[in-house]
């Protein structure tokens, strides 16, 4: 298994070499969008996507793409237009063109079988899993869905509702709500590493302790660069598992893990599926920030020690007074 926390070193030599990183980068192959590729000093220092419909008009571009603009100020831009509409493609890279002038250093259509650096170019076939790039990817661990829609589906679970309601009580009845409930998340969270599957009524009862909040802010807190990939999984077992309402907690946490771990495509899979249920807490904004404003998962350790040094400050504070 790769290891998240350690960055996986992708060389983009030639275009072909750019259309290989991309869908690892993403880790899903684009479609109807726009991705940038931001390079500084020959390094790659984020890749970001956005639908390409919502960007058709200049405001809604700058909109789109000024915080992470803003944030790399001297890196070259990689552009890329998916989409089977040559014209529209063409039109938004045009726009952003006009945007960011010669810091667009590569501007392409792309139509899923060709690619093209101008309007009136015949185009050139392109694979991109036949790649060297995509090949070191697939061999350092990079899981790579076929589109952004089979990455979200594959949070959907193949629980029946009878079988969820039915652990559901199990866990009520097994673990009562109080510190026992909490012991037995704390030592499952523990002991638990990737590969296993965990059993119906063990993410149910993580489902349900991830929206206590205090519970829910451990884990949290408890989530660092080397043990994200493993919260990555757990907490995607248990959102398989609780749809609805009853999974607002685990994806949350699973966003939080999804940032940490280098996957910015997966928290915002769970964004949009917090946002469908109206639902929003301090870390889920601090993730959407994260992800809008391309941080590196690296600064987590930052936030989260600092956070960690300010309650535990509070604490003392309150038993003195």
């Amino acid at each position: 298994m790769k290891d998240d926390s350690s960055p996986t070193l992708l060389t983009i030599a030639s275009v072909d070499d750019l259309f290989g990183a991309v869908p690892a980068l993403l880790h899903f192959h684009p479609s109807e969008s726009l991705v940038l590729v931001l390079v500084e000093s020959g390094r790659v220092e984020v890749a970001a996507r956005v639908d390409l419909a919502r960007v058709r008009r200049r405001r809604s571009l700058c909109t789109a793409l000024e915080p992470l603009l803003h944030r790399f100020p001297e890196s070259d831009v990689l552009a890329i237009a998916y989409s089977g509409d040559g014209r529209a493609g063409w039109r938004v890279l045009e726009l952003l063109r006009s945007e960011v002038g010669e810091r667009c250093a590569v501007a392409l259509h792309a139509d899923g079988r060709r690619w093209y650096d101008s309007p009136d170019d015949v185009g050139r076939p392109y694979d991109p899993a036949s790649t060297a790039v995509a090949a070191g990817a697939a061999y350092a661990g990079v899981e790579v869905r076929g589109s952004r829609a089979e990455l979200a589906a594959s949070l959907v679970g193949t629980f029946g509702r009878d079988e969820r309601e039915a652990a559901m009580a199990e866990v009520a009845t097994r673990w009562p709500e109080g510190p026992s409930r909490e012991a037995a998340g704390d030592a499952l969270l523990l002991s638990w590493r990737a590969g296993r599957s965990l059993t119906l009524h063990e993410r149910c009862l993580l489902a349900v302790l991830a929206r206590e909040p205090e519970w829910a802010e451990r884990a949290i807190l408890d989530t660092t660069r080397e043990n994200a990939g493993d919260r990555f999984e757990c907490w995607a077992q248990v959102a398989q598992a609780s749809p609805g309402p009853m999974g607002r907690g685990a994806l949350t946490l699973l966003a939080l893990a999804a940032w940490v771990r280098g996957d910015g495509a997966m928290a915002q899979v769970c964004l949009e599926r917090l946002a469908e249920l109206g639902h929003s807490d301090d870390w889920t904004r601090f993730v959407d920030l994260a992800c809008a404003m391309a941080l590196h998962p690296d600064l987590w350790e930052e936030v989260r020690s600092g956070y960690l040094a300010l309650a535990e400050s509070v604490a003392v504070a309150a038993v003195g007074t």
